[in-house]
């Protein structure tokens, strides 16, 4: 099966990470909610909605993003979704922030950034 990737999309991912490392500069403790994008691990945060924001925060091209789609994993409550909701807002009040009840397993947060 191919993956099809949408140009000016970036997606960005919060899982948990499997292993104490150091990649690309981030110290990554095992436990720990980590931000990434298919290239890169991005952030690490000991809960998932800072390791979203921070996600977000260090994409290079973020002051040019108008859209960002959540589709929201299995063991997200709906106070941690109102968090990253309003911490999106907070930071970027131009940002259209939509959210999908996805269910996914592994993924707290698949994030379609426009």
């Amino acid at each position: 099966e191919m993956t099809h990737y949408l140009p000016n999309v970036t997606t960005g991912y919060v899982t948990t990470a499997t292993r104490d490392a150091r990649i690309n500069g981030v110290d990554i403790t095992k436990g720990h909610c980590l931000g990434l994008t298919p290239d890169t691990i991005l952030a690490d945060a000991e809960d998932k909605v800072t390791a979203a924001l921070l996600l977000l925060e260090r994409l290079p091209d973020i002051a040019d993003k108008q859209v960002v789609t959540v589709f929201v994993g299995q063991g997200v409550t709906d106070a941690e979704q109102a968090a990253f909701a309003a911490g999106v807002t907070a930071r970027w009040p131009l940002i259209e922030l939509g959210f999908v009840p996805g269910d996914q397993a592994v993924y707290f947060f698949i994030l379609a950034i426009e």
